[in-house]
């Protein structure tokens, strides 16, 4: 990987440790609290231009709204 700013560099990990955080702790999250973790991923990566992590958070979006009481595909 090439010479990234430091501020990205931290965008990075925070989106990284919200994402860890939701896979900790999804089997005991209610579904609006999953989908507003989800939500808030999409939010700062899309604050960064982080395309394709917004493009991902989206469809994780649609798969639980799909099937909000199931894991989704």
């Amino acid at each position: 990987m090439g010479c990234e700013p430091d501020g990205m560099m931290i965008v990075r990990a925070d989106l990284n440790d919200r994402l860890d955080r939701l896979q900790r702790t999804a089997e005991r999250m209610t579904v609006r609290d999953l989908m507003q973790g989800i939500a808030a991923i999409r939010t700062l990566a899309g604050a960064y231009g982080l395309v394709p992590v917004v493009a991902l958070a989206e469809a994780f979006e649609r798969a639980v709204q799909a099937q909000p009481r199931g894991c989704p595909a």
